[in-house]
């Protein structure tokens, strides 16, 4: 009877060339890391949110323009299904703020949506004006606002409640909602902006930014001249 040879352990002890231990972070590794899981995380979690959201819009509310007006088909139902959402993990709240969301993705589009973060667009959900929403949506993204920071800014664009109060002065409204972009990251990202467009669709934006430049001037030496004056 022959004895069985034995297996070779060259392979596991050949010398393996390791990297140095490091003696202190490496900033730059950390920091690509945050952004890199960052995206990880917060794309799956949005993705999980929005497939909920459609799936409660196509289940209870009949379809989406159902969901808009708040008027699910199945309103019992998703009644009984929130009261029990920590069967399935969420909350009564977590079940609306889904469909709420999903519509709102819808509106902004995956490319934005996907890299909000559900608080971020919990705070967005007030803006009725799909521009200003992108707006203060895409500033986020690139100034990685918080809550709270997106949140203030949303406060300060909301039209006042209707009942007798004077309508917010327009230059007050025009500077807050074009103050966002001038964040440095979303400043930079918009210096970018122009190689994205075709040289037909630059020349046509052109002379209505050198107008949006000349009247902002004209505001601000009004808003100079204004705050000369005595109270």
């Amino acid at each position: 009877m022959t004895t069985p040879r034995r297996r070779s352990l060259t392979r596991f002890s050949d010398p393996v060339m390791l990297e140095p231990i490091e003696r202190t972070a490496n900033k730059a590794l950390v920091e690509r890391a945050i952004d890199e899981l960052r995206q990880l995380v917060v794309g799956s979690q949005m993705e999980t949110i929005l497939r909920v959201g459609d799936y409660l819009i196509e289940q209870f509310y009949g379809g989406y323009s159902e969901a808009r007006s708040r008027k699910p088909r199945k309103a019992a139902s998703l009644r009984q299904l929130s009261l029990r959402a920590g069967e399935f993990g969420m909350s009564g709240n977590g079940v609306r703020l889904a469909v709420a969301i999903a519509l709102q993705a819808r509106e902004l589009g995956k490319s934005i949506s996907l890299r909000l973060t559900s608080s971020q667009h919990r705070a967005l959900l007030p803006i009725a004006s799909l521009a200003e929403k992108r707006v203060l949506a895409e500033a986020a993204i690139e100034a990685k606002w918080s809550y709270e920071k997106l949140r203030a800014r949303v406060v300060r664009i909301q039209k006042p409640h209707a009942g007798g109060r004077p309508g917010e002065p327009a230059a007050r409204v025009l500077v807050r909602r074009l103050e966002p972009l001038l964040e440095g990251a979303a400043r930079d990202a918009l210096a970018n902006e122009p190689a994205r467009l075709s040289p037909e669709e630059a020349r046509s934006l052109a002379p209505i930014a050198t107008r949006l430049v000349a009247e902002l001037t004209r505001l601000a030496h009004a808003l100079e001249r204004r705050g000369g004056e005595s109270e």
